[in-house]
């Protein structure tokens, strides 16, 4: 999948789960770099029908892995 896909399906179902338009940037901004990453975040959230402040401490934590 292009990064650019990745990042618009991941922005779809942060907002579809309640995430704020500006966490859903903050989220898309912390893994822009890593395509893996954001699949993995997707996947997290549908599995797991996280709460926003879940999902945006997944996130901070996905970011600061190498």
């Amino acid at each position: 999948m292009e990064l650019m896909e990745t990042m618009k399906i991941l922005a779809k179902l942060l907002l579809h789960s309640g995430v704020s338009k500006n966490n859903a940037i903050a989220v898309s901004a912390m893994l822009k770099d890593s395509e893996e990453k954001m699949q993995h975040l997707f996947l997290w959230i549908y599995d797991n029908h996280p709460t926003e402040e879940e999902i945006m401490r997944k996130a901070i934590a996905m970011s600061k892995e190498k």
